[in-house]
């Protein structure tokens, strides 16, 4: 996201769009919601699994926190990884 040119080509291919203007909005509004550091939040899992639940009900009964693990993020986070992505 610190690439304008280079995020809407890539939206652009995998999109497969080729309205400017659409794709230009899509990377407005999704550039000022991209987390730094994208760690997962248990909120966001629930929700997950609240919806698959729909289809498969041993879902519900699982704990979201069963599926994270942020020490790799963390790892990065401590190596200032994300420091270096990020600056401009």
């Amino acid at each position: 996201m610190t690439d304008r040119d280079f995020s809407i080509r890539i939206m652009k291919k995998y999109l497969r769009l080729d309205d400017k203007e659409l794709l230009d909005d899509a990377y407005a509004f999704y550039s000022e919601r991209l987390e730094k550091i994208p760690y997962p939040t248990i909120k966001g899992i629930k929700f997950i699994l609240d919806d698959m639940a729909e289809k498969h009900p041993q879902a519900k009964k699982t704990a979201p926190d069963s599926f994270v693990d942020v020490s790799l993020l963390q790892e990065l986070d401590r190596s200032g990884f994300f420091k270096q992505l990020w600056r401009n």
